[in-house]
C-alpha cells in the first residue's frame, strides 16, 4: 500500500507541476498581453492628443473666421448707411433745385403776365 500511495502522490505531483508549468505559461502571455496593452493605450493617447490640438486648432480658426465675418458684416453695414445717406443728401439737394426752379418759374411767370393785374 505504501507503493500505492507513493504512486499517487508522484502522479499527483506530476499532475501539479504540470498544471503550475500551465500557469506560468499562462501568467507569462497574460503579462505580454498587458504589456501590449499598455503600448496600444500610449498610442490611443497620442492619437487623442492630435485630435484634441486639432479641433482646438479648428476652433480657433472658426472663431477668427466668425470674428472676420462680423466685422466685414459691419463695415459693408456702415458702408451702405453712408451710401444711403449720401443717396439721400443727393435727392435732398435734386429736390431743393427743382423747388428753387419751380419758385423761379412762377414769379417769372407772375412778372411777364405783369404782376398779376
Amino acid at each position: 500500500m505504501d507503493e500505492n500511495n507513493s504512486q499517487r502522490v508522484l502522479a499527483e505531483n506530476v499532475d501539479i507541476r504540470r498544471r503550475l508549468d500551465r500557469l506560468e505559461e499562462a501568467d507569462s502571455r497574460h503579462e505580454e498581453d498587458i504589456r501590449e496593452l499598455y503600448k496600444a493605450q500610449e498610442g490611443t493617447k497620442v492619437y487623442v492628443t492630435q485630435i484634441l490640438q486639432t479641433i482646438q486648432q479648428l476652433e480657433t480658426k472658426l472663431f477668427g473666421l466668425v470674428t472676420s465675418l462680423s466685422s466685414s458684416q459691419e463695415k459693408e453695414r456702415n458702408a451702405e448707411r453712408k451710401e444711403r445717406s449720401k443717396s439721400a443728401q443727393n435727392w435732398i439737394e435734386f429736390s431743393k433745385y427743382v423747388i428753387g426752379a419751380t419758385i423761379a418759374v412762377v414769379v417769372l411767370y407772375l412778372f411777364q403776365n405783369g404782376g398779376g393785374k
